[in-house]
């Protein structure tokens, strides 16, 4: 009886919901090449999940991202522009919006009352509305 070697490549990628993916090379010759582009395939999966797990960008309007940012990098009260507003929004989801269409969402908060703006159209600056809570007693 000719017992052959065969090399066992296994690869495993854990979720955070839990789940489990599993990818196995077996073979007497198995091309690098190949174990390579899995290994490429689960780093973009791995990080894929990891910027999924982040904001779920994909399930939320443009308007709903927007007001994200805004909470999340002018919430201080500050004071800011529809550039600024673009700029923190390609850090935060590594997207570019054109500034008009930024422009066009800032007038529609600043109408809903969720912002409020100081200054001519080319010195425009906007801050979130502060929130009052009032309790009865």
């Amino acid at each position: 009886m000719v017992f052959m070697a065969f090399n066992d490549f296994r690869f495993t990628v854990s979720f955070p919901d839990g789940s489990k993916m599993t990818i196995v090379f077996q073979g007497k010759s198995i091309p690098w090449k190949r174990i390579q582009m899995v290994k490429d395939l689960i780093d973009i999966i791995s990080s894929s999940e990891a910027s999924n797990n982040q904001a779920e960008p994909q399930d939320q309007t443009l308007m709903e991202r927007l007001q994200q940012v805004l909470e999340e990098s002018f919430g201080d009260s500050s004071w800011f522009t529809s550039k600024d507003v673009l700029d923190a929004y390609a850090r935060t989801y590594n997207e570019s919006l054109k500034l008009s269409t930024v422009s066009t969402y800032l007038l529609r908060l600043y109408n809903g009352g969720f912002l409020e703006r100081r200054g001519e159209r080319k010195n425009r600056m906007y801050r979130l509305v502060k929130k009052v809570e009032i309790s009865r007693l």
